[in-house]
């Protein structure tokens, strides 16, 4: 394609093709002056510096910068001449700013005129971006009609095809998409393929389709063949395609939408439950939503499956809700519990995840983690207090848990260390370096209190501890920031000789 289809630019955005139908094309750049019609004499003299820095900017693809730049240009009655307000208009297009691109563009005597009516296709494409689709119809049409490049005729007739599908005017859309096809043959197997996906007559349409040369646009088929047969309600068919393509949730919901009675109704509902329970998180997703919008509150069993995949699909409210409903009629287990503790807690509602949390059985595999979580749900509530005594309570009832105790140890340590309460916290990270030393925690523990002891003036203490640290094979990811400090510790204590060697050491 010649470099003017810098102009198919703005208008060929052809949603909602596939993404790799999308067409990207830059916007057209500023016009030389001999495209002018009026003696750029007669007009007053551009801001060039201002000019020349937004185009640089839309060079480096900066188009907000371009904006920022001429804005002052733009509002100044003098310095407002075609040429800023076109370049403007540009840049706004490219960020996407089409309700700036209309303010700008609008009220504009010459854009039909000048710059071979590419203003015209971009105000078209401003308001079609904003849903008016009539209007920018209406530009579209004037456009087509005045512009003598073939490639700024076809954005006009992009633009109109566009508009047209978003009044329903199928027919004359897929006119509008195949006369575009013949004005830019850079794209002219996606515009077809836009046009086939508006035709309802199945003959013309596979035609069309026939007519496709690019594998890439060819591979589209299946999808805006499935697309269109819901649109023209051959749901069963559209059902199908969409199985075709693997997309089980959408081809049950147009099952709902076939069925005639109960027992087809009841059959879906139960394939749609069974998606939930065994498709993953995106078919399980699309699934909730057909099962909440057709039949609202399930049975407790089914609440069950659908709160169990919410909670790992990212559906923390569905999950509550779920999971309620199902506790009600007495079903669920204690990680259930646990799971609806975790979903309240990301919807912020820790008074209630608290709760929650402590419904889980102490004698359960997961009630040394429901224990802390609960500490952790107060601590967020605000109750630090009623957190704090929580926190002791696991590491008691939980000494050897060390996906409990230890991070409750952690988080006491840092609640002492809130309150400056050093020598607390260093017992505390000392206790947990003791009990679990294996612990993921224990690095970082046995690291922050051996700075505790430095910040304390024990330097010799804590240059000591460091040096243990770095020679652990678990210190992971501390070994480190360890040599460093130990460094820096020897140096305090006095001993400069053993503190060059960590540095050494470090730098090797």
């Amino acid at each position: 394609m010649s470099p003017a289809a810098a102009t198919l630019l703005i208008a060929l955005s052809v949603a909602p093709a596939p993404a790799s139908a999308q067409v990207q094309a830059e916007p057209p750049g500023l016009p030389a002056s001999a495209q002018l019609q009026a003696s750029s004499a007669a007009r007053p003299p551009l801001p060039d510096s201002s000019m020349s820095a937004a185009s640089r900017a839309l060079a480096r693809g900066l188009p907000w910068r371009a904006t920022r730049i001429l804005d002052a240009v733009v509002r100044d009655p003098v310095a407002r001449t075609p040429d800023a307000v076109y370049l403007a208009a540009t840049a706004a297009a490219r960020w996407g700013g089409w309700s700036a691109v209309e303010r700008l563009l609008a009220s504009e005597a010459w854009l039909d005129t000048l710059y071979g009516a590419r203003g015209r296709v971009m105000l078209a494409r401003a308001v079609l971006e904003q849903g008016r689709d009539s209007l920018a119809l209406a530009h579209a049409a004037l456009a087509a009609d005045e512009a003598a490049d073939p490639e700024v005729r076809g954005a006009a007739l992009v633009v109109m095809a566009r508009g047209l599908e978003g009044v329903d005017a199928r027919d004359s859309a897929a006119g509008a998409w195949l006369r575009a096809s013949r004005l830019l043959p850079g794209v002219s197997d996606w515009l077809r393929l836009r046009a086939a996906g508006v035709i309802a007559d199945s003959a013309a349409r596979w035609s069309t389709y026939a007519s496709l040369s690019a594998p890439a646009a060819r591979a589209h088929v299946p999808e805006i063949e499935a697309a269109l047969r819901e649109k023209l309600g051959d749901y069963l068919g559209a059902a199908r395609a969409y199985e075709a393509l693997g997309d089980r949730a959408t081809a049950l919901r147009l099952r709902l939408a076939a069925a005639s009675d109960s027992t087809q109704r009841d059959s879906v509902r139960a394939a749609l439950v069974d998606l939930v329970r065994r498709g993953g998180a995106g078919d399980a997703r699309a699934s909730v939503a057909v099962l909440d919008s057709a039949f609202g509150t399930l049975a407790p069993e089914d609440e069950l499956v659908v709160a169990r995949t919410a909670s790992t699909a990212g559906l923390p409210a569905r999950a509550v809700a779920g999971y309620g409903r199902a506790f009600e009629a007495g079903l669920g287990t204690p990680k259930d519990r646990f799971d609806r503790g975790a979903a309240l807690v990301r919807l912020g509602r820790y008074a209630e995840a608290a709760a929650e949390f402590g419904r889980v059985p102490a004698r359960d595999r997961l009630g040394g983690a429901a224990a802390y979580q609960r500490a952790r749900a107060l601590l967020r509530d605000g109750r630090d207090r009623t957190a704090s005594k929580a926190l002791h309570a696991v590491i008691a009832r939980f000494p050897r848990d060390s996906a409990a105790a230890a991070p409750a140890l952690v988080l006491l340590a840092d609640l002492a260390t809130d309150a400056r309460k050093d020598a607390e916290a260093r017992r505390l990270f000392g206790e947990l370096a003791v009990r679990f030393p294996r612990s993921r925690f224990a690095p970082g523990a046995r690291f922050r209190g051996a700075l505790i002891a430095l910040l304390q003036g024990h330097a010799n203490t804590a240059a000591k501890e460091l040096d243990a640290l770095a020679a652990s094979r678990y210190a992971g990811e501390e070994v480190l920031a360890a040599t460093y400090w130990a460094g820096r510790a020897w140096e305090a204590a006095g001993d400069t000789s053993r503190a060059l060697d960590r540095w050494r050491a470090l730098v090797s």
